[in-house]
This record gives C-alpha cells, sequence and structure tokens, in this order.
C-alpha cells in the first residue's frame, strides 16, 4: 500500500469544507498560500535554439551513442542533466527512446533505479531484450515472469506499477526515473485511467519522462501532469519526420505499378490536381452485370490479384520497397491475403536457409505436438516465402518469429493489424492500407487523423531510405472530403478517460491519509477546475467582506426581505422556462398575441408579437411592437434593472404622448403570453413599419396609430395585468415537468404577496441594497461549491458506489475496508463478483479444471465465436454465475451507478469447454477443434486466466479457505503448460 507519508507528501488534498471556511474568515489565509495553481506548469523548449556547445554543457554524458543525436534529443539529455521531467512528444521512428536510454545510463551511474512502462506486455518483453543487449542490468515485471527484480532498470507494464504503488513496494523509494512510453495510451478508454492513477500516486522524489507520438494538446497534458506532481515539465517535440513521406493512391484495375500510383500528398503538402484526377479514376474498367457504370469497388476475387502485382512492382523497382507493411483491419482477411503470396518467392536462397535455422532454432521450445500446429506449419511455410502476418490470433511465439525475422530484414511483406503499429519500433521502407476504414467496435468508421499518422509514421527507416512510401489502395467508396481530412488533419487530442473502480476505491480507502476525492480532484479531467482554483479562493474575502456589514435596521425589511430576493429570484427562473415551453408548445399561435415585455429597459410593457424565430442556442426570438411613451429614452435611465424591481403585473401607461417601438424580444424578456390577440392583421403593421421609414404614408400612419391605440386601450383596461396562457386547458400538452415548474412559480408568487418588507415605504430602494447581498450571498455559495469536493464530476457516482460497497459489507459506515473489501482489493477484474463467488463457497466445492473454465468468462473477450459444448456441472456453474452477475446488475441499477458496461453483457463463456478440456491435459490441436477462436486469442485467454487463478488464490488464503486455496493452485498447474505458456524469445 501506499504509505501515509508518501500519500501525504505526493497528493494534494481538494479544499474541505473547513478549510473554504477559513479562507472565508482569515483574510491571511488567502496571501499565505502559495502562489503556485495559477501559474503554467510547463515550458516549451525553443527547438530552434542553439546548441553547439552541448558537450560542453554535458562534458561527461551518462551514455553515447555511435551516431550524432538530434536536437530534440540533445535538449531532452540536458534537461534530465539537471534531474528536469520532459515531454518528449515526437514524430513516430524519431528516437524517443535515445532518451529512455539515458534516463536509465543516469540511474545506474547515481546507484538508483529507472522503471520503464509499457502499455502492452509483448513491448515490454521487447524492451527488455534490448536495454538488456544495451546495459546488462534489467529487470522484467509482468503478470507472469519476473526476472531480476533487484536490476537497476526495471521494464514493466503500467498496470505492474500501478500495483506496485498501490502495494507500498519497497522498490520504489530507490526510483529516480520512471519512463512512460506511448503514454497517449493515456487516451485508451480501457486503460487510460491506469496512467492518470500511476502520475498521481507516484511519490514526489521520482522524475518523469512522457514519451509519445505527436498529439495535439502536448502542453495541456504537461500542465496536469506538472501541477498534479508540483513540477515544471518541459515539453519537447519535433517539427519533422527524420525521413518525409510520400502518399500515394493506388486506384486503378490495370495493376501497373508506375501508372497506377498517384502520389496525393509530399513534403506536408497536399496534391490537389493529382488527388482530383485520382477520385475520376473508376477501380474497374468493365460495366456491371446490368450495364451500369465502372464500379468504384474492387471484388474479392480481385483482391489477390491486387497484391500479386503490387508485390511484384515493389520488388521488381532497382531499389526494391520492402519491407513492405501492409495494414489490414481483420485477423481474418490478414490470413487470407497472406495465403495469396504463397507462391511468391520473395526470398533468394540465402534469406531462406537464414530463415530455416531461425525458424528451428526458435520453435525448438515447442514440443513435437505442438510443432505439427496447422498454423505453425503454414506460418512457417510462409515464412519461407518473405511473407508474414501479425496479429492477435497469431501465436505469441509464432509472432515473435515474425518480428525477429522482420528486424533481420527477412520479411518482405507483412500483413498485420493496427497493434503492430503501436510502440513496436519496426520501421517499413514501404506502408500499405488496405482500407481507410475499421471497424472500433460500435461502428464501421474512417480512420481517424491520429490512427493514420500512427501507422503510416512506420514507413521509412533511418539512416537506410530518403523517403517513407504510404500506399493507400482505394477499394471502397470514399468521398475525396474524407482523405483530405484523414491525410491533413491535427493529431489527436489526448483527453481523460479517469473513471472509478471498486478495486480503485477499496485500495484507497485502505490508506489512512488518503481520500478517493483526492485522485478525483487531481485527474485530468479535472483540470480546469485545478487551474480556477486560486482565483476563486481571491474571490472569497472580498465577498466576505461585502456580506459583513450590518443587517437592514429597517422593522419592516429586516423581516422577510432576503426571502423577498430569493422568491423574486425564483419567480424570473420560473417564469422563464415557462415561456420556454409555452412557445415551444403554440410557437405557431403567439403571432398577433399581446405580451408583457419585462427586462432591463421596459418593466411591464405591453406588445404584439408580429414574427417568431430561434437562434443557433435554441432560444425563441419575439419580434415585437411595443407601446412606449415619447420621452422612453429619460425614464428607461431611470429604470433599476429587472431583478432589482419589485414584483408588480401593473402594466405600463405611457405619458408624454404614445409612440412604439421595434424590438427583438428573447423569449426570457416575456413575462406575460396573452390570451387575447390583436385585431388588426400583423402583415399589415410589419409592412406598415417598414414603409413609413421610407417615405409619409397616411395609409401606414392610420395603420401604426390603430395598433397604438390598441395597446393604449388594453393597458388601460386591464391596470394590474393581462390574462396569461397558463393555465392547462390554454394548450394540448403539458407534461409533469410543466406542473412542477407552475406550482413553483405560484408558490414563489403566493409569497412575494405575503412579504412584510413590501410595506415599507422605502421598499424599493432597500431592495436594490438586498438584491446585491443576496447575489453576493449566491456567489459566495457557488464559489464555496466549486472549491468543495461535491463539485467533482464523479463525486455523485463514488457516492452511490460506496452505498454499494456498505451494503455488501466491504468497508462499514465509516468507510473501513472489511473483509470482504480486502479480498476484493486481490481482484483486478470484476472484483465484486468474484468476491461474492468465493464468499458464497460456490467455487469451493467443484473440481480445479471447473473453476478454471468457469472463471474464463472473466477474461475472454471476443465477441462471436462457437457455442461451447458445457457438461452438466458447467452448465450449472455458468446458471449460478449469471444469476449472481444479474443480482449485482440490480445493485448497481438501484444505487444509481453509472456502469460502463453490466457484469451479465462482461461474462463470455465461449471457452469454458476449450479451457475445461485444456485443463484435463489434452493437446493444443485437439482443443482448437472445439472452437473457432484463433490460437493466439486462446493462448493470451489461458494466461490471463492464470493470473486470475492467482488472484483467487491470494484471495483463499485471505479468508482462510485451504480446500480452494489448494484447488487454485491445481488449477493453475493444470492450465500452465507447453505452448500456451512458452517463454518468450525476447527474454532467453
Amino acid at each position: 500500500m501506499v504509505t501515509n507519508t508518501e500519500s501525504e507528501s505526493q497528493i494534494q488534498p481538494i479544499a474541505s469544507k473547513e478549510e473554504i471556511d477559513s479562507l472565508v474568515n482569515d483574510p491571511k489565509a488567502i496571501d499565505e498560500k502559495p502562489k503556485i495553481v495559477n501559474q503554467r506548469w510547463f515550458s516549451r523548449v525553443n527547438m530552434n535554439q542553439n546548441i553547439d556547445n552541448f558537450y560542453t554543457i554535458v562534458p561527461d554524458m551518462a551514455f553515447t551513442w555511435p551516431f550524432e543525436l538530434d536536437v530534440f534529443q540533445k535538449l531532452a539529455i540536458m534537461k534530465l542533466e539537471k534531474h528536469e521531467n520532459v515531454f518528449v512528444a515526437a514524430h513516430t521512428s524519431a528516437g524517443k527512446t535515445v532518451v529512455a536510454e539515458y534516463a536509465i545510463a543516469l540511474a545506474a551511474k547515481h546507484l538508483t533505479k529507472a522503471v520503464y512502462t509499457s502499455p502492452i506486455k509483448a513491448l515490454s518483453n521487447q524492451k527488455f531484450r534490448d536495454f538488456k543487449n544495451t546495459f546488462g542490468d534489467v529487470g522484467l515485471l509482468t503478470g507472469d515472469v519476473q526476472i531480476n527484480p533487484e536490476a537497476s532498470c526495471l521494464i514493466m507494464t503500467t498496470e505492474i506499477l500501478r500495483s506496485m504503488l498501490y502495494n507500498g513496494s519497497d522498490t520504489i523509494r530507490d526510483v529516480e526515473w520512471v519512463v512512460f512510453d506511448e503514454v497517449h495510451y493515456i487516451n485508451d478508454d480501457e486503460r487510460g485511467v491506469v496512467w492518470e492513477e500511476v502520475l498521481i500516486l507516484l511519490p514526489d522524489h521520482v522524475g518523469l519522462i512522457l514519451l509519445s507520438a505527436t498529439v495535439s494538446n502536448s502542453e495541456e497534458l504537461a500542465d496536469w501532469v506538472g501541477r498534479t506532481k508540483r513540477k515544471r515539465i518541459h515539453v519537447i517535440t519535433t517539427n519533422k519526420r527524420p525521413v518525409p513521406l510520400e502518399h500515394f493512391l493506388y486506384r486503378s484495375p490495370d495493376q501497373k505499378l508506375d501508372k497506377d500510383l498517384i502520389k496525393i500528398y509530399d513534403n506536408e503538402i497536399l496534391i490537389n490536381d493529382n488527388l482530383r484526377e485520382a477520385f475520376k479514376r473508376p477501380t474497374s474498367n468493365k460495366p456491371t452485370q446490368k450495364g451500369g457504370k465502372a464500379t468504384t469497388r474492387v471484388k474479392e476475387k480481385t483482391e489477390a490479384q491486387i497484391y500479386q502485382s503490387l508485390v511484384k512492382s515493389l520488388m521488381k523497382r532497382d531499389s526494391p520497397m520492402v519491407p513492405a507493411v501492409a495494414f489490414v483491419f481483420s485477423r481474418k482477411k490478414c490470413d487470407s491475403l497472406a495465403r495469396s503470396l504463397s507462391n511468391a518467392n520473395l526470398s533468394t536462397k540465402d534469406e531462406k536457409s537464414k530463415i530455416k535455422r531461425i525458424v528451428n532454432k526458435s520453435i525448438a521450445v515447442l514440443s513435437e505436438v505442438d510443432k505439427k500446429l496447422p498454423q505453425v506449419i503454414w506460418l512457417c511455410a510462409m515464412l519461407q516465402q518473405g511473407v508474414a502476418v501479425h496479429h492477435s490470433g497469431i501465436l505469441p511465439v509464432l509472432k515473435e518469429i515474425v518480428e525477429i525475422l522482420y528486424q533481420e530484414g527477412l520479411v518482405k511483406c507483412l500483413f498485420a493489424t493496427e497493434t503492430f503499429a503501436m510502440g513496436v519500433n519496426m520501421p517499413a521502407k514501404c506502408v500499405i492500407f488496405d482500407t481507410i476504414f475499421k471497424h472500433d467496435g460500435n461502428s464501421r468508421r474512417r480512420l481517424h487523423p491520429g490512427e493514420y499518422i500512427q501507422m503510416a509514421g512506420r514507413a521509412g527507416r533511418r539512416g537506410k531510405d530518403k523517403t517513407g512510401t504510404v500506399i493507400i489502395l482505394l477499394k471502397d467508396e470514399v468521398k475525396e472530403i474524407d482523405l483530405r481530412q484523414m491525410i491533413t488533419g491535427k493529431p489527436q487530442k489526448l483527453e481523460s478517460k479517469f473513471r472509478l473502480t471498486y478495486g480503485m476505491a477499496l485500495k484507497v480507502l485502505r490508506v489512512e491519509h488518503l481520500q478517493v476525492e483526492d485522485l478525483m480532484w487531481r485527474s485530468f479531467a479535472e483540470l480546469h477546475k485545478q487551474v480556477q482554483k486560486s482565483s476563486l479562493e481571491k474571490q472569497l474575502l472580498p465577498l466576505q467582506a461585502r456580506l459583513g456589514s450590518e443587517e437592514f435596521d429597517c422593522p419592516f425589511c429586516a423581516v422577510d426581505i432576503d426571502l423577498y430576493c430569493k422568491m423574486l429570484t425564483g419567480y424570473h427562473d420560473s417564469n422563464k422556462r415557462l415561456q420556454k415551453i409555452l412557445l415551444t408548445e403554440m410557437q405557431s399561435k403567439v403571432k398577433g398575441r399581446f405580451v408583457v415585455v419585462d427586462n432591463d429597459t421596459y418593466q411591464n410593457a405591453l406588445g404584439i408579437v408580429l414574427n417568431v424565430n430561434t437562434n443557433s442556442k435554441g432560444e425563441f426570438l419575439c419580434k415585437t411592437f411595443i407601446l412606449v411613451s415619447k420621452v422612453e429614452e429619460r425614464r428607461s435611465l431611470s429604470l433599476k434593472p429587472k431583478g432589482s424591481r419589485p414584483y408588480s403585473t401593473e402594466l405600463f401607461i405611457p405619458y408624454g404622448g404614445f409612440h412604439y417601438k421595434m424590438e427583438i424580444i428573447n423569449e426570457y424578456e416575456i413575462a406575460v403570453i396573452s390570451k387575447n390577440s390583436c385585431k388588426i392583421k400583423i402583415d399589415k403593421i410589419i409592412a406598415a413599419d417598414v414603409e413609413i421609414n421610407f417615405k409619409k404614408n397616411i395609409d401606414n400612419e392610420e395603420v401604426i396609430h390603430a395598433a397604438i391605440l390598441e395597446l393604449k386601450k388594453v393597458s388601460e383596461n386591464n391596470p394590474n395585468g393581462l390574462q396569461a396562457v397558463l393555465s392547462f386547458n390554454d394548450i394540448k400538452r403539458f407534461d409533469a415537468k410543466y406542473k412542477d415548474i407552475k406550482t413553483d412559480y405560484d408558490d414563489c408568487i403566493a409569497k412575494i404577496k405575503s412579504s412584510k418588507c413590501a410595506k415599507c415605504p422605502y421598499f424599493a430602494e432597500h431592495l436594490v441594497v438586498a438584491r446585491d447581498r443576496f447575489l453576493d450571498r449566491q456567489k459566495l455559495e457557488r464559489v464555496k461549491f466549486e472549491l468543495s469536493k461535491e463539485n467533482l464530476a464523479l463525486q455523485a457516482d463514488y457516492k452511490n458506489r460506496k452505498q454499494l460497497l456498505q451494503h455488501l459489507g466491504y468497508i462499514d459506515e465509516r468507510d473501513v475496508v472489511q473483509l470482504k473489501g480486502r479480498v476484493a482489493c486481490e481482484i483486478n477484474n470484476c472484483e465484486l463478483l468474484i468476491t461474492e463467488l468465493i464468499f458464497e463457497n460456490i467455487l469451493s466445492p467443484m473440481e480445479p479444471e471447473a473453476i478454471a473454465a468457469l472463471l474464463s468468462c472473466i477474461v475472454f473477450q471476443q465477441k462471436k465465436c462457437s457455442p461451447p459444448d458445457l457438461t452438466n456441472e458447467l452448465s450449472e456453474g455458468v446458471a449460478i454465475i449469471q444469476e449472481k452477475a444479474t443480482e449485482l446488475d440490480k445493485f448497481e441499477s438501484n444505487c444509481c451507478i453509472k456502469v460502463y458496461e453490466t457484469y451479465l453483457d462482461k461474462l463470455n463463456f465461449g471457452l469454458a469447454e476449450v479451457v475445461h478440456e485444456w485443463a484435463k491435459g489434452k493437446p493444443f490441436a485437439e482443443i482448437m477443434k472445439l472452437t473457432d477462436v484463433s490460437e493466439g486469442v486462446i493462448v493470451r485467454c489461458m494466461q490471463r486466466l492464470e493470473s486470475t487463478c492467482t488472484e483467487v488464490k491470494s484471495a483463499a488464503k485471505i479468508i482462510g479457505d485451504p480446500v480452494l486455496f489448494d484447488k487454485m493452485i491445481e488449477a493453475s498447474r493444470m492450465i500452465k503448460r507447453d505452448i500456451c505458456f512458452t517463454a518468450s524469445l525476447y527474454i532467453k
């Protein structure tokens, strides 16, 4: 767990009610607070500065490279030498790893530790190999592997670092630097919260190095990190790619590369003429079967021919454009396209020999049975041709073989999904986009600019290629504007994905001097409130000073003038909402009606609505013919603001001669919409007003005069106000919301009329003063609220979650974590569901293989797969778990908890049969016959399942259940075997 001393120093808590009150009551308190919150916590490093004296500034470098460093790398190293924090947002393949390597070398020089975090386990394994070859003393910590945990450089996933922080690992005390590689993963909907947690929880002594692809708001993220850690973050960016890119469209049926490659983007400039030309060319010269025009969509049977021709042309160039990576957003299609090149023969005889040697050496870790798996045989044969695939459906050991061969230059054409572009430093000479559309889990959409840039950025090998080539195969209908926006659009914007989980809440509640509200307050999502905090605190004192003046000594007003102000505000607010509903319901019927206008210029002035429109905000705007006096200008100067005038329904009757004004009145400036309408046709009034401004005309003047006289007559006949359209019978539809507002409206008027303060002879003057005090009091309460934890975006969700945790017995009424809460802290996924299963003794009576099979529903995520054939025991277990999940969903619904996915929806028993048979000892080839799920997905599920079994084992130990403890040990042993847990080739 995070220690108390650490939590106090590293988390700046949100202001409590007592602290806010002290700021109000003590004038010195605000001045004595550190003047730090409003300042910028980042600085953008000047990338154009002269650093010719770099080696003078850093004469004794902790690490050197056999190449000259770029400007951004030198600038970052200069900051690290001063133990200052950096955020390096650089183009793909620019060399950000150099900054990480220097931090590792510095830690070794200072006899401290450096932690390198990566978003995915595979990248951790690769970095372990790379850094071990470079530095030697390197350790690896993942969910199932611990190698040299005492090393000066530790490679781990961000989740592992979070666990170390929550558990109070002693290792953290010795850490000098933490490197967050691919920090733009903070944008990930599911896992982005982990980065925020870690950045908030890290101790103050740890230096921060954030590495990211180019993003549009690097300064905003840097400001948040700096503000959270109370240390300045230096933002270092690159202005251009080290290897420029050329973007081409491939859109022709001729399959002749030189003719059909159309350059559309070069040197950051869009070539408009070429782009327009490309969209004039169909992808097929043949008419449709019905004799229509040429199609713009390539049929599946021609895709193989396209790739065969394209790859052949790439290879035949004077300077072959390989290795080429084709990004395909479907695992099945990756395999299909690779098979279309099964006879491509892209490798030379010597290369085939090298490939065979590396492959044979690598698969030696597999059993003889596993070596005969169809996927192993097929991919090894494809590799001999210089063709490979890389996606999550491929066995991990095969993916690593592909990566190793690719880095050796032995893979000429690689079909890969999007994950290949995430963090893996494997550039290509050419990148091909099979399509610019992808399915994101919800819908099929065009690639975002950031996604396109990330993948396209793999083109261009530094030191080998003058330019990188990007080829887009436009096989789908796409608008030209979509292509423009994708290629030239801004990089992704980093946004907070912070959310509350039960595990987070329980772990924080176990720390005495740390509150969940502190984490919420320090999250990236609350940055704007953190920035405003200092200015809000400074508003407290003058507000309190104004409110500290003596109360009214008037015997009438002292009684209830404050209540009068409150009711007057309530009246105006409810009336504003009423008029909005009325105008919405009867917009077409408002024209020609009498209305009462009440604003800062007019007080209960009578008018006629001539026209109704809406503005961009959806507010109604009424063109109104208003009755005024000829001395209206002088009167309006002496008129008090609308909110500071006593309530009155008396209509304004002009004096000193009658006149009119044509005004555009907003919906909230209407006090009453009358039941009655003007007898004169409004079209005549509008026409008369327009024409009378150009020339005098007796007919026009008569129309205007008649309208004025009618308004005068209505005013004189109804001095106490008009009969309003407010009864339920006046319009057809009035819902419950309207009735509630109408009740508030009537209640405010009743209390206003019964107020004693209105009898004061100086009430109008006193009301102005009281109104100002009322507004100051409202503002003070609003400022206090904005500074309090109640203003946190997730505060209501947190309260609801606490209510559920208390109801289920995870915490008591004092928020002290109980035994069930301690067990839940051991579980990282579906913590409440698994904890309930443990405490209700549902798992203990089952056999180990059945427990493992049922727990697979927590870790298996593929949405579509063939249905499993379950035994009676498993079917009963499935029903029990689904029943418990439904029960938890009902609890969450009753507590109004915001859920991202219900427990029932999270459960997926698609691999239960496979896991059950695997745990019983069946070979991998046999279990593959039970499902259509690909090999790599099954292995990943088994590995995650083993971690879950370990967590349940720890939970059993906490509650003292030796039976479940022993069964979980056995379950782990049964599934942790053979190809599913083959050691990574990177850590040998």
